[in-house]
């Protein structure tokens, strides 16, 4: 290998440092922007706050009418001879 040849070899291996660097940063702001743009989960997360919300009135129903029946079992049970 002659000089001019160790010369190109260098001249090679530094010039792709800067794109190196320039497309690992390019391939990170795209991947963050994918990220910000992406939606696709937004609906199952719709989903689960609607059935959460249906699931605390549920509960607080069966609560409130179950208070309502053993009130309403322990006069009948007060007024049987």
């Amino acid at each position: 290998m002659g000089a001019s040849a160790r010369t190109d070899l260098q001249s090679v291996r530094l010039s792709h440092a800067p794109r190196g660097f320039a497309a690992a940063s390019h391939a990170a702001r795209s991947a963050v922007k994918r990220f910000a743009a992406d939606t696709s989960g937004a609906t199952a997360i719709e989903y689960a706050l609607v059935a959460g919300s249906v699931s605390i009135v549920i509960v607080a129903a069966v609560s409130m009418v179950g208070t309502n029946v053993k009130g309403l079992f322990q006069r009948l049970v007060d007024n049987m001879p």
